[in-house]
Order: structure tokens, then sequence, then C-alpha cells
């Protein structure tokens, strides 16, 4: 007599099939979370970045109440022009008072 095959039954495979997806489930979860504390991670670095540079200008909470709206009314008036608003304008440009078409 030859070797018995052992058969894997169908409930066997969909038991395997089943601990695959919680497996992956599981896997996606955790990358998920990493996901979400990278991007924490990265907001907090430029909001780091930006309090360095307010800083370092030594501006004020005026001063850049008045730097955000100088800045929204360029962006607006470049935006009318036919230049399709996509121009950019250095930082120092705009803290200066001095934007230019």
């Amino acid at each position: 007599m030859g070797k018995t095959k052992s058969k894997v039954t169908y409930k066997e495979k969909i038991d395997k099939i089943i601990s695959d997806i919680e497996q992956v489930k599981k896997t996606i979860a955790e990358y998920q979370k990493k996901l979400s504390e990278l991007e924490e991670t990265k907001i907090n670095t430029e909001n780091a970045e930006i309090l360095s540079i307010i800083r370092q200008e030594n501006l004020s909470v005026d001063d850049i109440a008045e730097l955000i709206t100088e800045y929204k009314s360029y962006k607006t008036s470049a935006s009318s022009d036919n230049f399709g608003g996509n121009e950019t304008v250095g930082v120092n440009t705009v803290m200066k008072g001095t934007i230019q078409k």
C-alpha cells in the first residue's frame, strides 16, 4: 500500500484564510497607528520651525496678523492678475512689507 495523503479540508482552508485576514488587519492597524504618529511628529516639527522663525524675527502677535493680512491681500491680487496666482513671495520680502508683483 502507498502513502496516504493528508487531505486539507475546506474548514481548515477557511480557518487558515480567516487567520491570515486577522493578521493582515492587525498589521494594517499597526501601520495606521505608525502613520498617525508620523503625521503628528511632522506637524510638531513644522510648528517648532515656525515658532523659531517668529522668535528669530522678534515678531509680535500684531506683526503676525499684519503679515498674514498682507499676504492674503497679495495672494488675492496676484490671482486676479493674468499670472494664475502661482507667484512665490519670500518670507523676508513679506515681513519687510515690500510685497511686489
